[in-house]
């Protein structure tokens, strides 16, 4: 009896220090093990405690290769297997956030992977990204909020992901849902809805518009990016409009694709139309254009009075001058045949009045220094116009051409 009461406490002994030091301990490697797997280092974990089928975490940050935060995780775990191989059957996280960026559509990572968990669910998440230069209005980083929903079809070893987000920032907000699927290691669709859109920068302004984004990427290790956003109401470098449409596809280091289409506020004749074609396997097929026409005079005069009724502005728009000058169609193509690598980018533009042309011109954009240089031929009232809205001066005009020398950015400065 006593031989049996001595096994029984030593057993307990054996079993207070496995739960004392073997299971924190094992948990803790498991744990840095599966932040490990997906690169992440400098892990460092908080506080854990032990339930009978659970362990929590309160929380686990990284700050290398970028920063993440989770506050209290749980998991849901069968103690055998946890301790033996680390899996985890679900996964609850009440708050997650990072300042991971996306990776660049040229060079994806050759491998996508999702951990082997079959329900994972992030309560509140939290992404801030930073934003290029000129693309906001406002700088400070986009916070992309909402909750994600991941779970694991071990027949087929797929996962469904529902996720929704949205984002509040003075210059970029929407409302978005996702349902997508998630196949191991090959291929990842990305289906997402996009609602209640507001952009501002100092040349587009979207309100209130809606759409639809989505990201593919197949089992051949191809890419697509593609989307539309369609807006009743909006604005073109201040210039109120209606019915925006836009359009773009892209299949990085093969395609890109653009169209933007849009219409004066309240008069559907006047009609702005952007497209243009970026092919890096067929440069030859390159091409970019861009329209702007009206089908009224009276229209054009009608659309200005409403927008600048006092006629106090620096380019006095309702200057008989200005509307004597201004044309009725203009277009702006790329020219890929005039292009040499390494090169600037050729461009030629034309603009007539009643099918008369009023202008001409070919000019070369330099992307890296953003700059846009050349010359405009046609009639001085006309180049004056130019010189008043791009504030170049007058003293460009020799002999009826207009030298230019243009920065681009200043076209995106913040309103």
């Amino acid at each position: 009896m006593k031989r049996f009461s001595l096994f029984i406490i030593l057993l307990t002994c054996i079993i207070s220090l496995c739960v004392l030091v073997v299971v924190p301990n094992l948990t803790q490697s498991h744990i840095q093990s599966l932040f490990s797997s997906y690169k992440l280092e400098d892990v460092k974990i908080g506080n854990i405690s032990h339930g009978l089928s659970a362990l929590k975490i309160d929380t686990i940050t990284s700050n290398k290769p970028h920063k993440i935060s989770i506050q209290n995780l749980e998991a849901q775990i069968s103690w055998p297997q946890f301790l033996a191989n680390g899996q985890i059957k679900t996964l609850s996280v009440e708050k997650y956030e990072t300042d991971q960026k996306f990776f660049d559509l040229s060079s994806p990572p050759k491998e996508v992977s999702l951990p082997d968990i079959e329900e994972i669910t992030i309560k509140n998440f939290v992404w801030r990204l930073g934003v290029p230069k000129y693309f906001l209005s406002q700088q400070e980083p986009i916070d992309l909020n909402g909750k994600l929903h991941i779970e694991q079809n071990q027949e087929n070893d797929t996962h469904t992901i529902k996720a929704t987000i949205h984002s509040n920032h003075k210059s970029l907000s929407f409302i978005s849902q996702w349902d997508s699927m998630f196949e191991q290691k090959k291929l990842l669709s990305l289906n997402g809805s996009l609602e209640q859109i507001q952009f501002r920068n100092k040349f587009l302004t979207i309100n209130r518009g809606s759409g639809w984004i989505s990201f593919q990427h197949d089992k051949d290790d191809n890419l697509s990016l593609s989307g539309q956003i369609e807006s009743g109401s909006g604005k073109i470098f201040g210039f109120p409009c209606n019915d925006l449409n836009l359009i773009a596809s892209l299949h990085p280091n093969k395609t890109q694709e653009f169209s933007f289409q849009t219409n004066a506020s309240g008069y559907p004749g006047i009609k702005l139309s952007i497209s243009s074609k970026l092919d890096l396997e067929k440069e030859e097929e390159n091409r970019a254009s861009l329209s702007l026409s009206t089908n009224s005079e009276n229209d054009v005069t009608k659309y200005l009075t409403n927008l600048f009724p006092e006629q106090n502005t620096k380019l006095d728009f309702l200057s008989e001058e200005f509307l004597n000058a201004l044309p009725t169609s203009i277009t702006i193509d790329y020219l890929p045949e005039r292009k040499f690598a390494g090169g600037p980018f050729p461009f030629e533009l034309s603009a007539q009045k009643h099918k008369k042309e009023t202008l001409s011109s070919t000019f070369l954009i330099y992307p890296k220094e953003t700059n846009l240089r050349g010359n405009i031929e046609g009639d001085e009232a006309t180049l004056k116009l130019i010189t008043k809205i791009f504030d170049l001066s007058e003293e460009d005009i020799v002999g009826g051409n207009l030298k230019l020398d243009y920065n681009l950015s200043n076209l995106f400065e913040q309103p």
